[in-house]
């Protein structure tokens, strides 16, 4: 029951973030910044798309595109929702905590999407003089904390835990390429 509550709370710890920059972004006195030339606040981005193919309008994203959206966070939140719910009575908390974070991340995303038809964006990574930038917010960093967590808890078996891992850090790494590699 306690995983319920830690869920709860990134949930709405998520969805509150999201909510002040998509209606008080102009009285937030932006930009925040935390790093110089590489982690910012700089403005709210509303995203039609995902991270993999960002969509400004409506009309930009396919329907293809929701789909795999929809299809990925369901796929993604029922594996986590199935291995709290199989892990083992010995298992330790922070074993939980990646399927905890991929569940909060999820249904942040996904309940936003579904009441405005898209996810406000608002923490802006980017790199000294590069014109490429990446613009996230809390559910994407609780998915990609979740998916590497994944590999370190998944399975007893050395070979897979090593497979996971290489798979989720290419998975997570993707959005991050343009950034990267200018």
């Amino acid at each position: 029951m306690r995983f319920l509550s830690l869920i709860t709370l990134l949930l709405l710890i998520d969805l509150a973030t999201k909510h002040t920059f998509r209606f008080y972004d102009t009285s937030l006195n932006l930009p925040f910044v935390f790093f110089e030339g590489y982690l910012t606040i700089e403005e709210m981005t509303l995203n039609y798309g995902n991270a993999y193919s960002s969509a400004s309008t409506a009309a930009e994203a396919s329907l293809l595109n929701t789909i795999i959206i929809y299809l990925g966070s369901a796929l993604g939140m029922g594996g986590a929702t199935w291995l709290l719910i199989n892990r083992e009575d010995s298992a330790s908390t922070i074993s939980t905590l990646p399927c905890v974070a991929m569940l909060a991340g999820g249904l942040g995303n996904t309940i936003e999407r579904l009441i405005y038809g898209n996810v406000c964006d608002w923490i802006t990574l980017t790199r000294p003089d590069s014109d490429h930038y990446l613009v996230m917010n809390l559910a994407d960093l609780l998915l990609w904390i979740g998916l590497l967590g994944l590999s370190l808890t998944i399975t007893a078996s050395h070979r897979f835990r090593i497979v996971w891992f290489i798979f989720s850090l290419m998975w997570v790494s993707w959005p991050l390429a343009d950034l990267m590699f200018d």
